[in-house]
């Protein structure tokens, strides 16, 4: 079970934080196609949010062998570590705009009652800890950010087309 964001110190949730974005770098790493590549996040952004200030790294999507500044595809930056039922926002931005995911966690996600009597979470679909991206605020539905939905939000914030 997850522990709940009230239990931890605002230092133990910026390095939790901090953690879970490396972590998500490293996967995008590993499912980009070999044409793209994501610089190293640099501690350069500095955030302030209820736990505090503090630094913490952001990244760029780029195709490779191409000159600035048309390689750039999209940017990905951290927003806070503490988020309205989430327990951390990032931001996926490129030239056509930008997109939110939020990090939940289901064993600590508020749980609402349907019309069959049965408790879920508030959002639809949030099944496992982990970052999400909300289809919209009217459907209640989040989007598991795996591979391809990673792919398709690049593609909605760029000019990026994957093979």
């Amino acid at each position: 079970m997850t522990e709940t964001i009230e239990h931890l110190t605002n230092e133990e949730i910026q390095e939790r934080y901090v953690k879970r974005i490396k972590a998500f770098f490293t996967q995008i790493e590993e499912w980009l196609p070999d044409e793209l590549e994501i610089n190293d996040p640099v501690s350069n952004r500095t955030i302030t949010d209820t736990t505090g200030t503090y630094q913490i790294g952001m990244a760029s999507i780029y195709k490779k062998g191409v000159p600035e500044p048309d390689n750039y595809v999209a940017a990905i930056f951290p927003m806070g570590a503490t988020t309205l039922l989430g327990e951390g926002i990032l931001e996926i931005s490129g030239a056509l705009g930008e997109e939110k995911l939020i990090y939940f966690c289901r064993d600590t996600l508020p749980q609402v009652e349907d019309k069959l009597g049965k408790f879920r979470p508030i959002y639809r679909g949030v099944d496992s800890d982990g970052w999400y991206w909300l289809e919209s605020s009217m459907s209640n539905r989040a989007i598991f950010v795996a591979r391809e939905q990673l792919f398709d939000l690049i593609r909605m914030v760029s000019f990026y087309e994957f093979d």
